[in-house]
Parts: C-alpha cells; structure tokens; sequence
C-alpha cells in the first residue's frame, strides 16, 4: 500500500483537438487538426495498492489499483476538457496458471473509470477489458544457456466493449493475435 501528493506548477497539458481546415486531394479525404498545448498548476492525490502471489512454478496471481484524485488551479474553460481524461480509478487483475510443463494458460482483466463533467458534451467511457493467452515454451537442446523457443495466442478486448484508448481514439475490438518469440 502506498500513497502521495503531488503538486505540479508547469504540468504540460493537451486539450481538446480543433479542426483547422477539411481539403480533398484528388478524391481523398484529409482532416488538419491542432492539439492546443498549455501548462497548468495543479495537484495530485493517489492511493494505490498491490497485490502478488506466486505458488511455486504453478500459479502467479497479481492485482494493481489506484485511486487518483486530480485538480487543476486555474480558471481557464479549457481545462475542464482536460480533468475527464484522467482516470480517477484504475484497477489491474493478472493470473497465470502452468496447466502442464511448459504450457501455460492466463487471463487478466484492466478497469478504468473517469469523472464526467456536465459542462462536456463528450463524455469518455469507462473502460473494462478482458484479455487472454496461451503459451507454450520449451528449451533449444543446442544451446548452452537458458534460451527458449515458445509459442503464444493471445486475445485482447474479448468482450468487444468500446472504450477511447486515447483521447478520440476508440480501443480495438476484440482481437486476436498468435506469434512465436
């Protein structure tokens, strides 16, 4: 368990996007936007805990979560689209379980909610998702070190839940990816 304050006099931040100009080149669509950049004078307070257990080679269990209580000191509107951005909580959950030797199964869960403001037309969704992977690994027998050749699938956003991942951007849907390492 931990916790601070935390007070910024020059914290850089981004507003909102504005549109500059809408041009059509030779039948293509482009869209120029500025991102206004400021500084602000504010203050942090965030309470976090964590959790880890691990049972031998067999199971490792983690949890993350934090609670972020965000200001800003200054009377500009423009900071009001800054504050519903930042996630005020925030929580992590990992396990991985060895089903047999050198295959390993895990799921893991990642949560964020935000504060809305009524004076914001957009209000940023919270966010919950759910991933997964299996993973299989085994040794080279010609090498000396510890080197290993392994095998992944791993699955992301399984619930297809829409969320911003950034600021207008919205999250992947459901998605798969398989690989080797």
């Amino acid at each position: 368990l931990y916790g601070g304050y935390d007070v910024s006099k020059n914290r850089a931040e981004l507003a909102y996007l504005v549109p500059m100009s809408i041009s059509f080149n030779n039948g293509k669509y482009s869209n120029n936007v500025i991102a206004p950049i400021f500084t602000a004078k504010g203050s942090l307070i965030h309470f976090n805990a964590e959790l880890r257990y691990d049972y031998k080679d067999i199971l490792n269990v983690e949890a993350k979560g934090a609670f972020n209580g965000w200001s800003i000191d200054d009377d500009n509107p423009a900071y009001k689209d800054v504050m519903p951005w930042r996630p005020t909580l925030e929580f992590q959950a990992a396990a991985i379980y060895r089903l047999v030797k050198g295959l390993r199964f895990g799921v893991d869960i990642a949560s964020q909610t935000y504060s809305h403001n009524d004076d914001i037309k957009y209000k940023r969704p919270h966010s919950f998702n759910l991933g997964s992977s299996l993973t299989y690994s085994m040794p080279l027998s010609s090498s000396k070190s510890n080197s290993r050749l392994s095998f992944y699938l791993r699955g992301d956003n399984l619930l297809n839940k829409k969320y911003d991942a950034y600021y207008g951007y919205r999250a992947l849907g459901a998605n798969f990816l398989l690989g080797t390492a």
